[in-house]
């Protein structure tokens, strides 16, 4: 299974260019802003990964992401901001849970790193979930044989 990336920012630009980025090594989809981030969700959810923006018009990166942990509470939560501060990361962890905070221009490949990581966060949630488990996994042969067979 790929595992996706969505990318939120209100800024059309940022998303060109780090979607150019991360799409060397993820599949990756963005949205430009919140609301159309949560319809996307909802429609076509869910993602591994959440990387948002923390300004944007309308809704903050920490009120959207808020409402991500509560319609998709497996999803990997991270934050980039054009102006890091302290009380913008503790918020971040604090409120939201997210992953990892960095600053818009944090090196490219620290960003992959830890969206890779994300994705084995991402993983490891979801590891135990039936749904994600192939019913050709679990079952015995003779199960197999049982419920699958041709009459």
């Amino acid at each position: 299974m790929i595992e996706r990336v969505l990318l939120v920012d209100d800024d059309p630009v940022f998303l060109s260019v780090y979607q150019g980025v991360l799409s060397q090594h993820f599949q990756v989809q963005t949205a430009e802003g919140p609301e159309r981030a949560l319809a996307l969700v909802r429609d076509q959810g869910p993602f591994a990964v959440i990387i948002s923006d923390m300004h944007m018009p309308g809704m903050d990166g920490l009120s959207f992401l808020e409402r991500i942990r509560h319609i998709s509470p497996r999803t990997v939560k991270i934050m980039l901001t054009g102006l890091p501060d302290l009380q913008t990361a503790m918020a971040a962890v604090n409120v939201t849970g997210v992953f990892g905070f960095f600053s818009k221009e944090c090196d490219s490949s620290e960003l992959v790193d830890k969206v890779r990581a994300a994705i084995a966060e991402y993983r490891k949630r979801t590891a135990h979930s039936a749904e994600t488990i192939p019913a050709s996994e679990i079952l015995t042969k003779e199960e197999k044989e049982f419920f699958f067979k041709k009459d």
